[in-house]
């Protein structure tokens, strides 16, 4: 009766004590696996919204279960266990005050003992929360306490020894004791253990650079119950940079949206994008996230075909892209450009009529294309604008340039007054223009004693004429298309002094690659040195007329961009200039500009350039043939000409009610003119005789426009140009009368334009 009143005592008791802590039968979990870190192996992982858990509270029940029933090695183990898995957490004072503390609970008697061992283990057991204390311990006397363990097959201990060998980081000498325990006593404890174990070896195989001795750890982790070590080793191997071993790591782990981002990072680390983009988009349904990336990963790999040049996989990738997202200005770009690049014309209309954006926002950048390059007339097809509205109609102009060019009378000196009327219109993809000049030279008579024709003449009647008169008309056209430009005109020259008629020319084509200007022009215009090589003259004396001479050769121009706002330009000239019994004569000529575009930093100015930088020049003739008697040609052609010096070129915004160019520079000139037959084509023997000169030089021009209304533009220029007994000035002014209303002004419609009609 006694026993069973004893029996049932006991039982109330243990229910009592149940109840107290209900969580003394809680199974002890590892703490979740992407939380789960090693002493001294702690790392950084890429931030993974969405997965991230906050770290559970560690369970110390099975402590105090262990150390309420005087099971100290046990009770240590689990401490040490606890801290491997969670190595942020601080065990509570309490908790380790009672390894201190004398035994409490009478329920299980430990046999005191004097044997070394045990006392050297329960010491282990007392510090095993003190993780400096557990690495200051002597390596041999723990491999001589495992061997004991070993010995006498002590299941405990050997938990407790391998907890401690991993809190100092030894897990190959922690791998044979949990290996030994599970033999013992197979349980989770030792299991936990061994994944522990081989996970740390995992970590020191990726220190070690040794990323698939990694792998092969973690997969034996996963055996012994951690079944995020596949996962958790797929973020440290990321870190390392071994993003191949990574995308393994996260393929063998279990499939969740975390190990699928981790597999899309590793294949965007090695650029597999088109394997990333599979993988996203098949599993987009998983999270946000994953949505995004496979969003992302189109426009991407699309991007990366327009720089690699892949144009035909751009165009492939663009055309969906545009079709997800048709106000997309940046897609829609690529993919004309890529289709331009293929030459694919069947394939551009065709997706110009499946995508509005390609004949609205794409004609934007085509129409800034054209406009930055002065091709109004091209931007004006490919996109309406105000500010080019009215130049398509007629535009009819009125106006007068002048010069006055200092010299000798009869010989050097020039005066010229040229009125005119022109029109313009513009015909499909064609500006014709024409025009209709009357030209009014005086230079004043030669004085008798002059050296003009074949000898001075002293009868009055019969000298020089000291004006002449002509009528020029002009036909010229221009067409615009992207990336080329041509333009050509023709005019012919009637009456003046030596009554001939000439005709005139100039074709020139503007070729614009990716980056610069290749332009070609070849010509023959009149020399306007004199009135002898504009429009000829009689030679009193024998009544031969002569002069009338004509430059025809060809130019070539090459400019490039070289850094951010600079540019070098190089040009070169050969010509040859002939005249009605004038000595043949060959030039040549070569310059090089450099200049900057400071306009931005003057933006308050409202520019659309301002160039500043320095040129070199050279020119020469074969011959000299300045002067004026009969076979001369009446110009300057000196053998050497150097200028080196700085130049300015300034233009205000275009599409305003006004505009301004300025072109300034000034110079430093050397010139040699050699010796000279009188009669170049008598070869009598007399002879010029040569002549050096060196000085400085100045230039400067302006032009302008204005818009008065909207059917009425006026404008002007003046120009000065000075050197060693030299000087010119330049003049002008127009009246231009657009049909249509105009709205602003450009480049184009400034007096000096080489538009057609203008």
């Amino acid at each position: 009766m006694n026993r069973i009143l004893l029996t049932g005592l006991l039982l109330v008791q243990a229910f009592a004590l149940i109840a107290a802590q209900p969580d003394l039968l809680q199974h002890q979990q590892w703490p979740e696996a992407t939380q789960r870190q090693l002493t001294g192996d702690q790392y950084l992982r890429p931030a993974i919204p969405e997965t991230g858990a906050a770290v559970a509270e560690v369970d110390t029940t099975g402590i105090w279960f262990h150390l309420r029933h005087g099971n100290r090695a046990q009770a240590a183990s689990e401490l040490n266990r606890l801290q491997i898995a969670n190595p942020d957490w601080q065990p509570a004072d309490e908790l380790l005050q009672a390894f201190q503390q004398p035994k409490t609970q009478p329920e299980v008697t430990v046999e005191k003992t004097e044997d070394p061992y045990n006392l050297d283990m329960g010491r282990l057991a007392g510090i095993s929360g003190e993780n400096q204390a557990i690495r200051e311990l002597s390596s041999e006397h723990l491999q001589q306490l495992a061997e004991q363990t070993l010995e006498r097959q002590h299941t405990n201990n050997a938990l407790l020894l391998g907890w401690i060998y991993l809190q100092r980081d030894e897990a190959p000498l922690a791998l044979p004791l949990f290996q030994e325990a599970a033999n013992w006593q197979p349980g989770s404890d030792a299991e936990d253990g061994l994944a522990a174990s081989h996970f740390q070896l995992a970590l020191q195989a990726i220190q070690a650079q040794q990323p698939e001795e990694a792998l092969q750890q973690a997969g034996l982790s996963q055996q012994h119950g951690r079944t995020t070590a596949y996962a958790d080793l797929g973020w440290l191997l990321y870190e390392a940079q071994l993003y191949a071993a990574a995308q393994t790591a996260f393929a063998q782990s279990p499939v969740t949206e975390s190990s699928i981002y981790g597999q899309l990072l590793t294949l965007q680390a090695q650029q597999q994008y088109a394997a990333a983009e599979n993988l996203a988009c098949a599993e987009r349904s998983r999270s946000q996230r994953l949505t995004e990336i496979c969003d992302d990963l189109g426009p991407l790999l699309a991007w990366a075909a327009f720089e690699a040049a892949d144009y035909r996989q751009a165009a492939e990738r663009f055309d969906p892209l545009l079709t997800a997202a048709p106000e997309n200005a940046d897609y829609a770009f690529a993919l004309e450009e890529s289709l331009q690049r293929l030459n694919a014309t069947a394939g551009l209309d065709e997706a110009r009529q499946r995508h509005p954006l390609l004949r609205s926002k794409v004609s934007r950048l085509a129409f800034d294309r054209a406009w930055g390059r002065k091709q109004f007339d091209l931007a004006q097809r490919t996109r309406a604008a105000s500010t080019l509205a009215g130049r398509e109609d007629w535009q009819v102009t009125f106006g007068l340039k002048g010069r006055i060019k200092q010299g000798d009378r009869g010989l050097t000196r020039l005066t010229h007054y040229q009125p005119y009327v022109a029109a313009t219109r513009l015909w499909d993809e064609v500006r014709m223009g024409v025009s209709l000049q009357s030209d009014h030279f005086r230079s004043g008579r030669p004085p008798l004693t002059a050296d003009f024709g074949s000898q001075p003449d002293e009868q009055a009647e019969r000298r020089a004429l000291a004006q002449s008169h002509s009528v020029s008309p002009e036909l010229s056209a221009r067409h615009e298309r992207d990336g080329l430009t041509l333009q050509g005109s023709f005019f012919t020259v009637h009456s003046g002094e030596a009554k001939d008629s000439q005709a005139y020319g100039q074709l020139q084509g503007d070729w614009y690659p990716d980056s610069g200007l290749v332009s070609l022009n070849l010509f023959r215009l009149p020399l306007e040195d004199s009135l002898l090589a504009r429009q000829g003259a009689r030679d009193p004396t024998s009544d031969r007329d002569w002069g009338q001479v004509a430059d025809q050769g060809g130019r070539l121009l090459v400019a490039l961009p070289i850094r951010d706002q600079a540019s070098v330009a190089f040009s070169g000239t050969l010509a040859s200039q002939q005249g009605r019994r004038v000595a043949g004569n060959d030039r040549k000529a070569l310059r090089v500009d450099l200049a900057r575009d400071f306009a931005e930093d003057f933006s308050e100015l409202e520019l659309d350039y301002l160039r500043l930088g320095p040129f070199v020049e050279w020119m020469s003739w074969d011959k000299n043939l300045s002067h004026f008697t009969l076979g001369q040609g009446g110009y300057y052609s000196p053998q050497q000409l150097w200028r080196l010096g700085l130049q300015l070129e300034l233009l205000s915004a275009e599409a305003r009610d006004w505009q301004l160019r300025v072109r300034t520079g000034l110079s430093w000139n050397w010139a040699r003119e050699a010796e000279s037959s009188r009669y170049p084509l008598d070869e009598d023997g007399q002879v010029y005789a040569s002549s050096r000169s060196s000085g400085p030089g100045a230039e400067l021009m302006l032009e302008g426009v204005w818009r008065a209304s909207s059917h009425l533009l006026a404008g002007g220029y003046f120009g000065h140009a000075l050197a060693d007994d030299y000087r010119d000035t330049s003049f002008g002014l127009l009246v231009r009368v657009p049909l249509q209303s105009r709205h602003a002004v450009i480049s184009a419609d400034l007096p000096l334009s080489s538009l057609p009609g203008h």
